[in-house]
């Protein structure tokens, strides 16, 4: 495949693991490594060949060259000069270079499309013909409001001249003829290598339906069009041997015969009603259908001439490789309706296509290689697997599968397939064969191969267990092990409550569950391997328990900061001994050991010295929470204690200006263990811990995340040193590890860093990046988070330089801005619907409890909510959620105040949200009659509506039977002439929003 021209990717950021401030020294930072120039599109089509293009790496001013990996979208890597796209999705292409130790890395992505059109949005195309253009074949699209129909393959235009085929030839076809379905049609061709290089082209319809205005523009340009006109006049300019008219700016443009409606224009054919797009690239000039004043001159305009742009002129597009799209606007129904009979300089019609590609078929395997698909067994059902066809002119196409035993054998057999599946009923080679065929006879023919075996009965062992609990206690059930299994079993769970709905999922590593109900439990073991599913259980009996039950953990805070005022949230417990309900606890509070008081609402202000317990009481029932109280200088501006926000009474805090090193050693340890602990909770979205290493007789560095929801889920991210230079690490999540090196060591005092980026928790120097909703699940939006040491046998100390979003040194200042957590409102609400204010919550990491408030108002003043709440600032609670029904058009305001006690934190903001009108008005037609005689007419009234209530202007026009359109002043029209007349009301409202509506007349 011969590339054209060079893009210049210089990359911004480096690999996914690689990227943010602190990035471990072994990845060089993306200003400081920069990419050649490189050859790719941005998009190829399913089957290309690509060359990888040669590349250096340069670093602190000299050039590297660099290997190429080329990652497809399953994830399998390559290195070879060229690879053919056989897998459809986001490709990779990545650039190592290695200096002096260090790895560079840059990376290029390209996409690659199974089809040779796409949708962006809710659409469809298909292959064929259509009702409006008798045996014409094309391609037949339907795009609802927004969509955008894409053609995949890259289109060349440097050789396109005037005359020859067009780029794109397209009909109008809605599904009801007469309606115009959109009232504009935008093709654009962008720039293969730089999306911010296109030409856009834009035809308008026009009220009378017998032609369509049309302008066009470059990136930056006023659209403009070019109409042929016979003398000067007032407005005429002269070009290129020719007198025009240059429309700029506005609604017309040039003026070609083609209709939108499906109405054929006087004059014109059906054939001859198309919108069509030709460019001549040596002289940068458009071409469009033909003219109404004059068909013989179809210039549109000219994008590069100083007449019309002065020195706004386009310079071309980086090769003449471009990607072309068509996309409707200003709909008047669902669905935009049209019909493509030419493409690329491609003709679709059946008398000049032709087709020698055969169909690709595609075969959904599901978690199992084609090279290595597992046994099925005698007797028991067989999935045939799922396989999709794709035809690069009719898109999606109907594929068989039939399964034959002895398939390459002249006495091979056929197997009954029913509902996907198939029985084999002895042992040997099964072949499933996938066919598909075009319209044009090409035939593709696919097999797989699969083995089947007999297999002995699964049996089971559990081990010894007990039966009887109490409810609210943690129980621990028998571990399964299953006899005569196949590669790649399951065992699913779970605990049911007899004679209910209540399901609780266990987990198979730790075999533990809380019951919330007493009763009896069936434990269930669900065994699913590939060939069948298996149930077996047994019985326990939990027991009512004496006293109310606390279940999970409070969300309360493992230390205090002196000085400052704490929300604490309310708790429940529930009792069993009267059936079944729920109690809220009494809040009581400790001070430094005294005895404890009855909370009066939910805040406390600490002025304890060194602890604060937290005691919920529900009758008989109680849990604390012991609370260690810290002294940060909360509330003295400039005076903020950074080294106090990690506790560790085995460890020394100095300060300096890049960082806070913590420092111990095996006399102070326990067991060679001395852990740090954050004494505010962190927050998923700031989650970011860098740190270096600088006594090293020790062996791991772990960073324990706890959820403050429920303190027995945890994600341990762990740092081992290694014999390699580099640095092992693990992350444990859930019931999942995995495991990876840190190009960071121990020895060498690089920067270690873990962080949130991308919606992915990743170990910063490695190939571990686990998505947040995997890593954090069962987690809320905020935690605690531990920084442990193990392995010490002498001296051993790390340097803090940044937890959350705060540095930390020796600065005394807090200068970083509270962070408002919350869900955002949208933009697109109507009228009807519903917007929901979601519960707000905050985040700073000095701060523990800002100061926020906040307001919604219409144009007409504060709002009230569904539940009753006027949202005025202070009525409102920002821990409840609201709802408001959206009942008049304007805007609606959100506005709040987040500010913590550092002047430096305000933090104001909200969202303005125009309420947009998007219905049209209706028309309701009160026709009585529909035959006259020539004379005068006067046509039907009408009433208007509209959902705003205003008043709708309504233009009235009857087309003759000679095609001529007539804009009424009044209701009444002369009908010289007998024949056929169209009577077309044009409804608007005062925002744009469009209605159509017609009857037919006939004079006698």
């Amino acid at each position: 495949m011969a590339l054209k021209g060079k893009l210049i990717l210089l990359l911004t950021g480096l690999t996914a693991f690689a990227c943010g401030v602190g990035t471990s020294l072994f990845n060089v930072r993306a200003e400081e490594g920069e990419l050649s120039a490189v050859d790719y599109r941005q998009t190829y089509v399913l089957g290309e060949t690509v060359e990888i293009a040669d590349a250096t790496i340069t670093y602190g001013g000299t050039e590297y060259p660099a290997t190429a990996n080329v990652i497809f979208p399953s994830g399998t890597v390559y290195s070879l000069d060229s690879v053919t796209l056989s897998e459809s999705g986001v490709y990779t292409v990545e650039y190592r270079a290695s200096v002096n130790g260090k790895l560079l890395i840059e990376t290029v992505d390209f996409s690659v499309s199974d089809e040779l059109f796409s949708v962006e949005g809710t659409g469809e195309f298909s292959y064929g013909k259509n009702a409006y253009l008798g045996e014409m074949n094309g391609i037949n699209v339907s795009l609802s409001s927004g969509a955008v129909l894409r053609y995949n393959k890259v289109v060349d235009v440097s050789d396109n001249m005037q005359g020859v085929a067009p780029i794109v030839r397209l009909y109008c076809t809605p599904q009801i003829k007469g309606e115009r379905e959109v009232e504009n049609v935008r093709i654009t061709l962008t720039d293969a290598y730089d999306p911010e290089n296109f030409v856009e082209v834009l035809y308008k319809a026009d009220s009378v339906d017998q032609y369509t205005y049309i302008t066009a523009n470059a990136n930056g340009q006023t659209p403009s069009g070019l109409e042929a006109r016979a003398s000067l006049g007032s407005s005429g300019i002269e070009y290129d041997g020719g007198i025009w008219r240059l429309f700029q700016g506005q609604m017309y443009g040039f003026n070609g015969r083609s209709s939108f409606s499906g109405n054929v224009p006087t004059g014109l054919t059906m054939e001859e009603n198309y919108f069509e797009l030709n460019m001549d690239y040596e002289t940068k000039r458009l071409y469009v259908q033909r003219a109404v004043v004059d068909p013989k001159r179809n210039l549109l305009i000219d994008l590069d001439e100083p007449t019309f742009f002065g020195e706004n002129l386009w310079e071309g597009f980086t090769t003449g490789e471009v990607i072309v799209t068509i996309q409707g606007l200003a709909y008047n129904s669902g669905n935009f309706n049209f019909f493509i009979s030419q493409m690329d300089g491609h003709d679709l019609a059946a008398s000049s296509v032709s087709n020698g590609t055969p169909p690709s078929i595609s075969v959904d395997f599901g978690a199992y290689e084609e090279n290595d698909l597992p046994n099925v067994i005698v007797n028991h059902a067989a999935k045939v697997y799922p396989a999709t066809a794709n035809d690069d002119l009719e898109g999606a196409i109907e594929c068989s599968a039939k399964v034959y035993y002895n398939y390459d054998n002249s006495s091979r057999s056929l197997v009954n397939v029913k509902n996907g599946e198939f029985t084999p009923t002895r042992s040997g080679i099964y072949t499933i064969e996938y066919k598909a065929a075009d319209s044009f006879g090409n035939v593709t023919v696919k097999t797989v191969d699969i083995t089947a075996i007999a297999r002995e009965q699964i049996e089971y062992e559990l081990s010894a267990h007990e039966t009887v609990f109490s409810v609210g206690g943690e129980i621990t059930v028998a571990s399964a092990n299953v006899l005569n299994s196949l590669t790649g079993y399951t065992i699913d769970v779970k605990a049911r409550l007899k004679d209910s709905d209540v399901v609780y999922d266990i987990s198979e590593k730790t075999l533990k569950f809380t019951p919330v109900y007493a009763g009896v439990y069936t434990i269930e073991y669900i065994y699913s391997d590939y060939v069948e599913t298996k149930t077996f259980s047994y019985d326990i009996t939990v027991n009512a328990a004496d006293k109310p039950v606390f279940f999970a953990d409070a969300v309360v805070p493992r230390y205090f900061i002196k000085n400052c005022t704490y929300y604490i949230p309310d708790y429940y417990a529930y009792d069993y001994s009267d059936g079944f309900s729920e109690l809220k606890a009494d809040i009581y509070v400790s001070v430094d050991g005294a005895e404890p008081y009855l909370l009066s609402g939910n805040s406390v202000t600490v002025n304890a010295e060194s602890t604060l317990d937290i005691i919920y009481r529900a009758g008989n029932a109680e849990k604390v929470y012991n609370g260690k109280v810290v002294d940060t200088n909360y509330g003295e501006q400039g005076k903020v204690k950074f080294a106090e926000y990690l506790q560790g009474s085995a460890f020394t805090a100095t300060e300096d200006v890049d960082n806070i090193a913590y420092a111990t050693d095996a006399s102070k340890a326990t067991d060679g263990v001395a852990a740090l602990e954050l004494i505010n909770s962190a927050y998923v979205n700031v989650f970011n811990v860098e740190f270096t290493v600088a006594d090293k007789e020790f062996e791991t560095v772990s960073l324990i995340l706890t959820a403050d929801n429920d303190r027995s889920k945890k994600i341990v991210i762990q740092y081992t040193k290694n014999d390699l230079g580099t640095t092992d690490v693990t992350v444990t999540y859930g019931d999942a590890t995995v495991k990876g090196v840190s190009t960071s060591s121990f020895e060498s005092g690089n920067v270690f860093q873990c962080s949130v980026y991308n919606n992915d928790l990743v170990v910063n120097g490695s190939d571990i990046s686990i998505p947040l909703e995997q890593a954090f699940e069962g987690f809320g939006k905020k935690f605690f988070v531990d920084i442990e040491l193990s392995g010490i046998t002498g001296n051993a100390s790390i340097k803090i330089r940044k937890l959350m979003n705060q540095l930390l040194s020796n600065s005394t200042l807090d200068n970083v801005l509270p962070v408002l957590i919350y869900t955002p409102l949208r933009d697109d609400y109507k009228l009807g619907d519903t917007i929901e204010i979601s519960a707000f919550d905050y985040y700073d990491f000095v701060d523990p409890s800002p100061s926020f408030k906040y307001s919604f108002r219409s144009d007409e003043g504060y709002m009230t909510s569904a539940e009753g709440v006027l949202l005025n600032g202070s009525e409102n609670d920002y821990r409840t959620a609201y709802t408001v029904a959206v009942t008049d058009y304007g805007t609606v305001r959100l506005s709040f105040t987040l500010n913590d006690y550092s002047v430096w934190s305000d933090n104001i903001g909200g969202f303005v949200v125009p309420i947009l009108d998007s219905v049209p008005p209706t028309i309701t037609l009160d026709v009585k009659k529909t035959a006259y005689k020539t004379g005068k007419i006067t046509v039907a009234d009408y009433v208007t509506t509209d959902d705003s209530g205003e008043k709708v202007a309504v233009d009235i026009m009857v087309i003759d039977a000679d095609g001529v359109i007539t804009v009424l002043d009044g209701k009444t029209f002369d009908a010289p002439k007998k024949g056929a007349y169209t009577v077309l009301y044009r409804a608007a409202d005062s925002v744009g929003n469009v209605t159509f509506a017609q009857y037919s007349i006939t004079v006698k």
